[in-house]
């Protein structure tokens, strides 16, 4: 492909494809005047912070700086390379690219092996409704799923023989080696191409935007030494069984129900529970925690609450509170899981016990009080190194100290002892945290980053400080910007922050303002600390009067041209009692 021909279809599909639509299939986004606005799927980002203006066809996040094209976006969300994100859009778009000979060839490889999967899910799913698949038929039955359940997950039966699907590919005239690659085929001892599912119920797995990526299947024998799961090799840890077909409605109540078996999630979905995703049995990883924040802000845990399943669920607190989400845990009964639960006990139940959901670090205290002896010092011990690893994922610095008072209170552990075990973790929160991190900002800066949190003050600011009070250019600019904006108390740092790069104004300023360094727990705190800074910078500005004009007196002494009445001297002897006052 020329370059010129590459600009043409990038400009066609800039063309077809509106950002803000493309955007928000993965987005919850919000129109804000001319912009839309959502939760950045990038970094742990609890307000919106993540811009989209279409007239430029860019995106921008306020608070990771990660910002770009369309094509940018893409890469980014689906971790793709630039070609990849380049044919992804152009086929969203209707437009067909013409490809040199090495690019076409990968390009169909991957196109071949997902069309294998895929109809090979065909094949096994028409399988289920002959004679043939009378076993699996029953088997669902037994499950309690329908027919009408079976034919929306595409499930399927993989008959009794070494090459029913082997011999229905071949006939569909795909490649015998892609075939293999796909995990839908293997190679017997005497070199035959052998199916890798027998006597298995299949289900197909697809990724967040409906692509098939692989097959999974339950065995219906009895022998002991097969698996009774198997799947082909795909990347567990980057994707979710179902959000396919559930991410509409986990948009739609901002919250997902996490189990852990492809059952689980389909008996939820026979029960009309949909806002639910499978993890399939794999340990939780940032990359799902990512692309499922996509989507939602809170995550319900609904592993056993006994054993391997509260194991589970304390992981899956870290890792997605890592992600900047709201983990919670609805603690199924011992012995069950929510397909037997639900199936036992009906959905309202079953919801009752998503609506009790209890928070992570409820969840926490609780269960660790179970399993130690908080009478004992061991077991006051143990309880808070369980504890810790939790609190450290946090980021907000009042968060974690109401937390810390609550485990004090809880386990009879002083406040002291709990942070020095933080910071033995490494962890950078500590009591002086607020006064280390600030001291790198001007009084100025510092203003800036309470307002923000406190728009109502604005007002305040404005009636105290001119712009001549402001040396920095930069910051002079900012307080420029932040008077000129109506109405001032619905401003949020984000929003300002959209007018202050159109400005043209320095990144590492905005980093250094929109940063969580000066966090101020309420608005009269907010106020008292706001007043400080304005005298500290009417202070600032009257000691540079200071300095000059003991240079003016002193030369004007030497010169023998000055009086006691003479008013440069008058204002020297005012200015130097104001701060010898202050001492």
């Amino acid at each position: 492909m020329s370059e010129q021909a590459f600009k043409d279809y990038k400009s066609e599909i800039v063309k077809k494809l509106r950002i803000e639509d493309v955007i928000g299939e993965y987005l919850q986004i919000n129109q804000i005047g001319s912009r839309f606005r959502a939760v950045c799927p990038f970094h742990a980002d609890k307000d919106p912070s993540f811009y989209i203006s279409p007239d430029r066809g860019t995106w921008k996040c306020f608070g990771c700086n990660a910002k770009g094209s369309l094509f940018d976006f893409i890469m980014k969300i689906e971790n793709m390379s630039f070609i990849d994100s380049f044919h992804f859009l152009a086929e969203k778009a209707g437009i067909t690219i013409e490809l040199n000979e090495k690019q076409s060839a990968e390009y169909h490889r991957r196109k071949s092996i997902t069309a294998i999967i895929k109809e090979s899910s065909k094949f096994y799913h028409e399988q289920l409704f002959k004679d043939s698949g009378k076993l699996a038929l029953n088997y669902l039955k037994a499950r309690g799923i329908t027919e009408e359940t079976a034919k929306r997950f595409g499930l399927g039966y993989a008959p009794i023989g070494s090459n029913n699907l082997s011999y229905y590919l071949d006939k569909k005239s795909f490649n015998k080696e892609l075939v293999l690659q796909s995990g839908m085929s293997k190679i017997s001892k005497s070199g035959q191409h052998n199916d890798v599912f027998q006597n298995r119920l299949t289900i197909p797995i697809l990724d967040h935007m409906g692509n098939f990526i692989a097959m999974g299947g339950r065995y219906l024998g009895q022998e002991d030494s097969v698996p009774k799961y198997l799947n082909t090799t795909y990347r567990k840890g980057e994707h979710f069984f179902g959000l396919n077909l559930s991410k509409q409605e986990i948009k739609k109540t901002n919250a997902a129900i996490l189990v852990e078996g492809y059952f689980d999630l389909i008996a939820l979905w026979q029960y009309d529970v949909k806002n639910v995703v499978a993890s399939l049995g794999t340990a939780l990883t940032e990359k799902q925690a990512s692309l499922l924040r996509q989507f939602c802000s809170e995550v319900i845990l609904t592993f056993d609450a006994d054993g391997a399943g509260g194991k589970a669920s304390a992981e899956g607190v870290g890792i997605f509170l890592s992600a900047g989400m709201t983990p919670k845990v609805a603690e199924i009964p011992k012995g069950n899981d929510p397909d037997t639960f639900i199936r036992a006990n009906g959905k309202p139940v079953f919801q009752k016990t998503i609506k009790n959901s209890l928070g992570f670090f409820e969840y926490h205290i609780k269960t660790q009080k179970k399993l130690n002896d908080l009478s004992t010092p061991l077991g006051k011990s143990n309880f808070a190194k369980e504890i810790m690893p939790i609190i450290e994922k946090l980021k907000d610095h009042v968060i974690i100290a109401e937390y810390i008072k609550k485990i004090s209170e809880e386990a009879g552990i002083s406040e002291s002892v709990l942070r020095q075990m933080l910071k033995r973790r490494n962890y950078h929160y500590n009591s002086s945290s607020f006064d280390k991190e600030t001291k790198v900002m001007s009084a100025e800066e510092k203003i800036l980053a309470v307002v923000f949190q406190y728009p109502s003050l604005i007002n305040k600011v404005s009636d105290s400080i001119s712009l001549s009070d402001i040396e920095d250019d930069i910051l002079r600019k900012i307080y420029e910007i932040l008077f000129s904006i109506e109405p001032k108390e619905k401003l949020s740092a984000q929003d300002f922050a959209i007018y202050a790069d159109e400005a043209g104004l320095n990144n590492e300023i905005m980093e250094l303002v929109m940063s969580e360094n000066l966090q101020v727990t309420s608005e009269s705190i907010a106020s008292e600390l706001i007043e400080e800074l304005l005298e500290k910078i009417k202070d600032s500005k009257l000691l540079s009067r200071l300095k000059g004009l003991k240079k003016e007196v002193e030369e004007a002494i030497m010169r023998n041209e000055i009086a006691h009445d003479d008013l440069r001297f008058i204002e020297y002897q005012r200015l130097l009692l104001h701060f010898k006052g202050r001492k």
